[in-house]
């Protein structure tokens, strides 16, 4: 009798228990679908620049002429995310000076600087143990400012121009700390045609993730003032934290 009694003391136990971890885990997850998480980057682009002036001239610098002549950079994402729901905001600036002889005895200084903003909304489509795929809408900002010095003649050109892209962006586990991260955006408005595309590698230290990747981004404008078209690619690093 007192063995009975045992066994079903123990069988309501053992439900009691299993109900409180259930509802500790519920409540977990439902914590986690309300919390919101952060996240910072600093990332170095290697990105060599390729373009066309409205007037037909080409503009050609690798990395290595950027670093220098570089008066100024820099590049960084700030985003949070709640449940489904994300945005960020990726920066770049840069401003960059340049001087050379075009005749003898005739001295060009230019200086070109400029931002590159987007800011964006994203929603998950698909989440899983190992991957995780977002659709983004949301905006591109670019502000161009290009300076020439020729001896007594001097010239300044600016132009800005939003558009806006959609897009998606996503990543899959492929070890315990190691991922693969992508991203694709394409839009229009304030030029015919702007879209970028990046696509690395991840590794998860302790606060901490390495990001390896290649970047591209280019543009096609219509009736700018300074460009004709502009393309910045070439490989990534960053890192990014999440708390």
């Amino acid at each position: 009798m007192k063995s009975s009694k045992l066994v079903i003391l123990l069988v309501a136990l053992s439900f009691v228990g299993s109900t409180v971890l259930a509802g500790s885990a519920a409540a977990q997850e439902m914590k986690k679908e309300t919390d919101w998480e952060f996240l910072a980057e600093i990332y170095l682009w290697g990105a060599s620049l390729d373009g066309k002036t409205v007037s037909g001239s080409k503009i050609e610098a690798d990395f290595g002429d950027i670093v220098d002549n570089l008066n100024m950079g820099f590049m960084g994402l700030v985003g949070a995310r709640k449940g489904k729901w994300s945005v960020w905001t990726d920066m770049i600036y840069l401003d960059v000076e340049g001087k050379g002889e075009v005749t003898p005895g005739l001295n060009l200084d230019a200086e070109l600087s400029g931002w590159v903003v987007t800011p964006a909304v994203g929603y998950n489509l698909v989440e899983s143990e190992n991957a995780r795929l977002d659709i983004l809408g949301g905006a591109r900002y670019l502000y161009l400012d290009l300076n020439l010095d020729l001896g007594p003649l001097g010239a300044e050109r600016s132009s800005t121009v939003w558009d806006a892209i959609v897009g998606l962006k996503g990543t899959y586990n492929l070890a315990e700390k190691w991922y693969l991260a992508g991203y694709l955006d394409v839009g229009g408005g304030g030029s015919d045609l702007t879209w970028q595309a990046f696509g690395g590698v991840g590794y998860k230290f302790s606060k901490v993730d390495l990001i390896l990747a290649y970047r591209y981004l280019s543009y096609n404008f219509d009736d700018q003032e300074v460009l004709d078209d502009l393309t910045l690619q070439g490989p990534f690093v960053g890192f990014k934290f999440v708390w």
